[in-house]
């Protein structure tokens, strides 16, 4: 295990294709893996969290993704990168009984499971 967590030195790390350079995950590991030993490199986050169960190495994966797989650990107690989330719609279709069902559930999903979309608990 890393410590701190930013010190991959040392350590296998399954990395990202040049197509999910711009994820938080990648530039985390660009800032902080340069010293690891690149085992993979995926071009979907799920081929690099299925490269980390079968241990290829550290990934850095969203907190909500890897909460389903139990045979991942979290290595940060703390949150290292962020992203947002948008659901876009014309305004014309804010009304639209099947748009906003849509809309409805999502939003309710996201208050329901909010903790775990933030990674800060499930």
């Amino acid at each position: 295990m890393p410590v701190p967590p930013t010190d991959l030195s040392g350590h296998e790390v399954v990395g990202f294709d040049d197509s999910l350079k711009g994820s938080p995950g990648a530039q985390w590991l660009e800032a902080h893996g340069k010293t690891a030993h690149l085992a993979f490199r995926g071009n979907s986050i799920s081929a690099i969290i299925r490269a980390a169960v079968v241990g290829m190495g550290i990934a850095m994966v969203p907190c909500f993704l890897a909460a389903a797989e139990p045979g991942l650990r979290r290595l940060s107690p703390g949150l290292v990168s962020t992203r947002g989330v948008w659901l876009v719609f014309h305004p014309s279709h804010a009304q639209v009984a099947r748009v906003r069902a849509v809309v409805d559930f999502l939003a309710e999903v996201a208050r329901e499971e909010a903790g775990l979309l933030a990674g800060t608990g499930g």
